[in-house]
């Protein structure tokens, strides 16, 4: 909607809007007084075992190695010791039912660190919010573009 360098106050607005729109259409669906044609098939197996993780720790954990090595300045080291960090919690995490909500907090912090971490390591250049002190230029030839992350994990 307004594109790169998302800043709170814009992102936090286009959220409760379309979160109300797509509500809205939610009940509308639901009481079968939507004009849109909806299909739903979902199913979803994911097997969980039990798993005695300290999630409050784990959480710390991960916001300290983010603020460190993923904040206002970057580079390639820092990157990659937080990317280790966040694979090694993500595999320990990845198949744990999650009981509370810290858990699954925990499950969605660790995805979101994972995709801006493997999105800084990629962008090598400095662009906007975006600094790399181990590519302190901006690189419009090579990086004027946008960088679109899919779930690997």
């Amino acid at each position: 909607i307004h594109g790169a360098n998302r800043l709170a106050s814009n992102s936090l607005l286009e959220g409760l809007v379309f979160g109300h729109r797509i509500g809205e259409e939610v009940d509308r669906v639901l009481k079968g007084q939507s004009g849109n044609e909806v299909s739903i098939s979902a199913s979803y197996s994911c097997p969980r075992v039990r798993k005695s993780v300290d999630s409050r720790a784990i959480r710390a954990e991960l916001q300290r190695i983010m603020t460190e090595n993923v904040g206002i300045i970057r580079n390639r080291e820092g990157l990659l010791k937080a990317l280790n960090t966040v694979n090694r919690y993500h595999y320990l995490v990845k198949d744990m039912v999650n009981e509370t909500i810290e858990d699954f907090e925990l499950q969605n912090m660790l995805l979101l660190s994972r995709l801006v971490i493997e999105s800084a390591l990629e962008r090598e250049e400095s662009r906007g919010a975006h600094y790399r002190s181990d590519f302190e230029k901006t690189d419009d030839l090579r990086w004027k573009r946008n960088i679109i992350r899919k779930r690997s994990m």
